[in-house]
């Protein structure tokens, strides 16, 4: 008697069911969402377009002051021509949601202040604009920030942000994102809201615009 062989039969069952939910779940993946005019590449340590596009997307969808998003986060290039779902499923491969909260001045400065500490690849942004020097000590490096406007950041007043689920979860060295108040997560993965800014801003065109520069490297 082939103890095995009822085990193989139930193996192949659950292998068609398995099959048959993947392809349920597959589908849409490679509808053409929008268009893009240039690949957009990741970076680690220093400003890049589909980091600008990112931090737009989350803080256009949240009409916020602020938009925070970690390089390392960033899972895959947004390809030239056709976007598709599974591009935006594969930039945003690790499935965060959008926190919503609010931080002052102060603590924006000090969460840009880790960003660029050398630890880790350094944090995209929306909203405002920061320059910083690379070779001063650590936890001295951020020069100015200022908004998107050009206004300095008033460190005492509170701003409205948006972030990621990981950094919002303050691990690590980012625990001044646990010092925010009124933190809610939107439970909004960010490859959506990325699918909705791409539907609508089609076709994409971003670059690099001085959101972001190292003193030390000019």
């Amino acid at each position: 008697v082939d103890l095995l062989s009822e085990e193989i039969e139930h193996d192949t069952a659950m292998l068609a069911i398995i099959s048959k939910w993947e392809e349920v779940t597959q589908k849409g993946f490679d509808e053409v969402i929008g268009y893009s005019n240039e690949e957009l590449v990741r970076t680690g340590f220093e400003e890049s377009a589909i980091g600008n596009l990112i931090t737009d997307a989350m803080r256009e969808f949240f009409d916020v002051d602020v938009a925070i998003h970690n390089s390392g986060g960033i899972r895959a290039n947004l390809p030239k021509g056709e976007v598709t779902y599974r591009d935006c499923f594969n930039i945003d491969a690790l499935s965060n949601t959008a926190v919503i909260m609010e931080m002052t001045g102060k603590q924006i400065f000090d969460a840009l202040e880790i960003g660029v500490n050398g630890h880790h690849a350094i944090f995209q942004v929306s909203g405002v604009k920061f320059r910083y020097d690379s070779k001063k000590p650590i936890g001295s490096r951020v020069l100015e920030v200022s908004l998107a406007d050009g206004t300095p950041i008033d460190t005492t007043e509170y701003y409205s942000i948006v972030t990621n689920s990981f950094l919002a979860a303050g691990g690590g060295e980012y625990t001044i994102f646990k010092e925010s108040r009124n933190a809610q997560d939107s439970f909004h993965y960010l490859r959506n809201i990325i699918v909705e800014h791409v539907k609508k801003h089609s076709p994409i065109k971003k670059g690099i615009e001085g959101r972001i520069i190292d003193v030390a490297r000019r």
